[in-house]
């Protein structure tokens, strides 16, 4: 797992005990940006460690440890110290959940769910610590279940999709949306019974900055034509924010520009920037935007380096913590940085 606290410019790896461990999974506490949780998978089982220096470090002791597969961890943002987990095995799933973190071992409550189910945390409600969005994963499609009281009782609010799902928002106003790949966008109101289905670009990630009401949503560049789409309607319609072909360069902040800039050219080339406007999208550096300034859109910057990186989570702590990934050894130094495009500065979220 790696962590930038300088607005993207560097990555360094967390240590401790979960250096060169599989991390499945991990979560900053919304109300305390020096605590982090993280899942890590083992051959005979998995177990979950903490850090209290906002993931620089991680502890030793295994705060909860189970033969099953851990998938999922989320702590709740309306309730300090309530959190959840998740784990499988070839015969059943299970929900797990926690009044304090997790920090005193053995007092965490199981709920077992229904056999050979692979379950996921969607989203602990923002204002509800108690109620809970789980994905089961199916080989083919995926249903949506939900707990109002912890765990003990779950209900299933969308039977089956007709593609695994790639995405899910919990609205501000209470609106709940879930994205696949293949088009597909479904949609339940507050206070509705079901949801509607429609058809959407190729959702492959869907976010709401918190007080507002428009929708971000990550697409398709090849199918839909554009990488970074925006609804202000519901999710009625989609409006074209940004494409990764107007990528600019590598951020200018000397990490980046070291270890980026040889990687630039075959981006272009992979992307297709530059090809409608020779003056645009260039390999000098200059074509970026400096690692410390402010302002702008930070969803585009956090999404353009998601994307580069290939990592599966992108994950900024409380306002004033770090934002963390996944980090793989293997990856050279250039994808544990940023790009910007035009009149974007990027900045952390």
């Amino acid at each position: 797992m790696t962590r930038s606290s300088d607005v993207a410019c560097t990555w360094p790896s967390s240590t401790g005990s979960i250096t060169d461990q599989l991390v499945a999974d991990f979560f900053p506490d919304p109300n305390d940006a020096t605590f982090v949780l993280a899942n890590i998978v083992t051959p005979t089982g998995s177990y979950m460690v903490a850090s209290h220096d906002g993931g620089k470090t991680f502890d030793a002791p295994h705060l909860y440890e189970t033969q099953q597969i851990l998938t999922g961890v989320e702590i709740a943002r309306s309730k300090p110290g309530v959190a959840y987990a998740t784990s499988f095995s070839s015969s059943s799933g299970t929900f797990v959940a926690s009044s304090d973190r997790f920090t005193t071992p053995g007092i965490a409550k199981t709920f077992p769910l229904d056999p050979a189910t692979e379950p996921r945390i969607l989203a602990v409600d923002p204002d509800d610590e108690k109620k809970v969005y789980l994905r089961i994963v199916g080989a083919v499609s995926d249903s949506i279940r939900v707990t109002l009281d912890g765990g003990q009782t779950f209900q299933t609010i969308l039977d089956s999709t007709e593609a695994p799902l790639s995405s899910f928002l919990r609205a501000s106003d209470g609106t709940l949306y879930a994205a696949t790949r293949s088009g597909k966008l479904y949609i339940r109101k507050p206070n509705a019974i079901a949801f509607t289905v429609q058809d959407a670009p190729h959702l492959r990630c869907l976010g709401q900055r918190p007080g507002t009401t428009r929708i971000y949503g990550c697409t398709d560049l090849v199918v839909d034509g554009y990488s970074l789409g925006a609804s202000d309607d519901n999710g009625a319609t989609f409006q074209r924010v940004m494409s990764f072909r107007e990528l600019l360069g590598p951020l200018t902040c000397t990490p980046v520009q070291t270890n980026c800039q040889a990687h630039w050219e075959r981006i272009q080339g992979v992307l297709g920037i530059g090809t409608r406007d020779a003056g645009q999208g260039g390999s000098t550096p200059s074509g970026g935007s400096h690692c410390a300034s402010a302002g702008a859109d930070a969803w585009s910057l956090w999404l353009l380096a998601a994307f580069i990186s290939r990592r599966r989570r992108v994950i900024t702590s409380a306002a004033t913590g770090p934002s963390f990934r996944r980090s793989r050894a293997q990856r050279s130094s250039c994808h544990q940085a940023a790009f910007a495009r035009p009149g974007t500065r990027g900045h952390r979220a």
